[in-house]
């Protein structure tokens, strides 16, 4: 299963997102994916590399460069079962213009379909064949939306409504180092303190010292910006959802989905 994790805020964004993947991880083999903003318009992909017990590259000792060390944004992703290694290897994605990129939990049913569109349409995925992996099928109809003039948020929104599958989502905005969420069909959480904000797809990959969240649940999306959240439930505007406690909600049933199993650890949200 894969689990992702994105943070934006101030402060250093590499090594929360490191101790984060690393509550996600196993004690087997393990692959990873770190993705920085870097604010001048294109995004950094630090490590997609083999990590675990069987490696010489625990994630602890993933280097972060100088230059890269003052980003406060960006988005991870880590794969613990060795049957999805040969699609989710290519987490995190991009676009064409490497301005968007993509992590994502779940899988698509139509993925053959919409990758032969977007082949049609003039794109190609940046690993230099015809297989598509989901992630970049993702980030290119993001890119399709961002080019007639949306917002990312928005972009998202609409091409999640083009997905048949069950995908939790997390979209890094390079340029202004904004995040965008979509939940379709694979909960998320989202917390957010004075100085920073998480999205994940697992409670535990939250700091130990957040002890409340919010629930993406099943067609809810949000644009996490420094200091601000924008909540959409199928494109409608709408204000945040309830905050739910980690102390006493946890033992909670998770969430039922249909499809592909989401490894999310999350309360089902109140109607």
């Amino acid at each position: 299963m894969s689990a992702i994790v994105a943070r934006i805020g101030a402060g250093q964004a590499a090594p929360r997102l490191i101790s984060a993947l690393r509550r996600q991880s196993g004690p087997g083999h393990s692959l990873a994916g770190l993705t920085l903003s870097d604010y001048r318009g294109a995004s950094t992909t630090l490590v997609r590399t083999a990590i675990g017990a069987h490696t010489n590259r625990p994630l602890e000792r993933i280097d972060v460069p100088p230059a890269l060390q003052e980003c406060g944004s960006g988005i991870g992703v880590i794969v613990a079962d060795a049957s999805e290694a040969a699609t989710d290897s290519r987490q995190p994605a991009t676009d064409c213009t490497g301005g968007i990129t993509v992590v994502h939990t779940g899988g698509i049913r139509n993925a053959r379909a919409l990758s032969d569109e977007l082949l049609a349409a003039g794109h190609h995925p940046r690993s230099g064949h015809d297989s598509w992996s989901c992630a970049e099928i993702i980030a290119h109809l993001v890119e399709e939306g961002i080019r007639r003039r949306l917002s990312a948020h928005s972009a998202l929104d609409l091409a999640v409504a083009r997905l048949d599958g069950n995908c939790g989502i997390i979209v890094l905005e390079a340029g202004r180092g904004h995040l965008a969420a979509a939940a379709h069909g694979s909960p998320l959480v989202h917390a957010r303190t004075a100085n920073e904000a998480f999205i994940a797809s697992d409670v535990d990959a939250l700091p130990a010292h957040i002890h409340e969240f919010r629930i993406l649940g099943d067609g809810y999306s949000i644009e996490a910006r420094h200091l601000a959240d924008r909540w959409r439930r199928r494109g409608r505007e709408l204000s945040s959802p309830q905050l739910h406690s980690r102390i006493s909600e946890m033992p909670s049933p998770p969430m039922p989905l249909r499809g592909p199993q989401s490894s999310a650890r999350v309360p089902t949200p109140a109607a």
